[in-house]
């Protein structure tokens, strides 16, 4: 098996900035992410770190350079191919959580499975009361996203990112809404998805002990990457 999941080469990316100017976002990033091992990207706000990871994660292909999953370059093939591969083999967390308030805690996990079309309605829940379980909310399945706290909101965000088996978790600042201990706690479980199950996470965050609880660390300044 490859080892390497990811490999970018001379990634740029570009947004509209004042008049007919443009602001190099993601400023010729190469990089190698090795499958099974944990990531931290640091750096301050506006450095270019979600940008970096909306790439990684197939969410924006508006980039020159060239970007390598599972030895497959997801500039060379169709937008459904691509999408497809996102909705498959990457999970994402974000740090709002990102749950819909009107289902409730199981179907939300269950939802990337909807969109994927993978198994029956029957099979959807089970899979999702399993993820509910391994992050210990299988007792709240049935209750409604305002009902938790958000330490288990974002409980429920890595479950729904686990639910399709992704290859790749991204996560952007999970554990910023939260407190020490609760995040902490969250830290704990994306850590025990990497050694237990072979996961690899990249995470971005400004918080440096966070980032050293990962195996790698890289920092970003200005669109550019270097290791801390």
């Amino acid at each position: 098996m490859n080892d390497m999941l990811i490999s970018a080469r001379h990634l740029t990316a570009h947004v509209a900035s004042t008049g007919k100017h443009t602001l190099r976002i993601v400023n010729d990033v190469s990089l190698d992410i090795q499958r099974g091992e944990s990531y931290a990207i640091v750096g301050k706000s506006g450095s270019g770190k979600t940008s970096l990871i909306s790439i990684l994660g197939l969410l924006n292909a508006r980039y020159s350079g060239d970007l390598m999953f599972d030895g497959k370059n997801m500039r060379s093939i169709p937008d459904r191919e691509r999408a497809v591969v996102r909705s498959t083999r990457i999970g994402f967390v974000f740090q709002n959580y990102s749950l819909i308030p009107q289902l409730n805690v199981w179907q939300n996990v269950a939802l990337p499975m909807q969109y994927a079309r993978k198994g029956s309605s029957s099979r959807r829940k089970h899979r999702a009361l399993d993820c509910l379980r391994q992050v210990g909310l299988d007792a709240r399945a049935a209750d409604r996203p305002r009902t938790l706290s958000g330490g288990e909101q974002q409980r429920v965000a890595i479950a729904r990112a686990m639910v399709c088996a992704p290859d790749l978790l991204i996560c952007d600042e999970p554990t910023g809404a939260l407190d020490k201990d609760t995040g902490d706690a969250v830290m704990e479980l994306l850590m025990r998805l990497v050694r237990t199950e072979g996961r690899t996470l990249v995470m971005v965050t400004h918080d440096t002990d966070i980032a050293k609880l990962c195996q790698h660390q890289l920092r970003m300044d200005r669109g550019m990457i270097t290791p801390c």
